[in-house]
């Protein structure tokens, strides 16, 4: 993509190359969910769902990019009349690694967006719009974690006396 594009970010031009732009969508997707809202990733995100042919996503990911091209006004517009123009639909429906706590930390691109839609009250308050803070997916990615670990000695113990029942078998059968 851009020469400024932060390293850390995944490459998805062998995805792209390859045809599989639902793999590079997860890609930026899932890197996008560990560090967090990214108004340029966002808008990359966008335009790789309208290149599989999926407008209304694209402008749910160009609503809170800093994409303010008139080919993104168009997708945004879709995605906004596929929800009425209803603002709690509207937040609902936003990408939940998009949803910040505070407005301001929105690009001014994204909070003129916002106004647009004459949101009633301000953006957390709203039923359906939880966004996760970095302390909230550390304590998600913990749970995580220890739910793998009681899973692994769980089957640790299963295999271990599957092993012990073996034991026992044999050494009746061989007596």
């Amino acid at each position: 993509m851009s020469g400024d594009r932060d390293p850390r970010i995944p490459d998805i031009e062998g995805d792209i190359a390859g045809h599989d732009l639902g793999r590079a969508k997860e890609r930026l997707c899932s890197f996008l969910n560990n560090e967090g809202y990214n108004p340029g990733l966002c808008a990359e995100i966008g335009h790789l769902c309208r290149q599989m042919r999926d407008p209304r996503e694209a402008g749910r990911w160009l609503f809170v990019s800093d994409d303010d091209s008139t080919e993104a006004d168009h997708y945004i517009e879709m995605f906004l009349r596929q929800h009425k123009r209803k603002p709690e639909q509207i937040v609902a429906q936003l990408p939940s690694r998009a949803k910040l706590v505070d407005e301001s930390e929105y690009p001014e691109v994204v909070r003129a967006r916002f106004e647009k839609l004459n949101l009633a009250k301000p953006l957390g308050e709203y039923k359906r719009f939880r966004p996760r803070t970095k302390l909230q997916r550390m304590k998600d990615d913990a749970a995580r974690l220890g739910c793998s670990l009681v899973l692994l000695a769980v089957v640790a113990t299963f295999l271990v006396g599957l092993a012990q029942v073996a034991i026992w078998t044999w050494s009746l059968v061989s007596s």
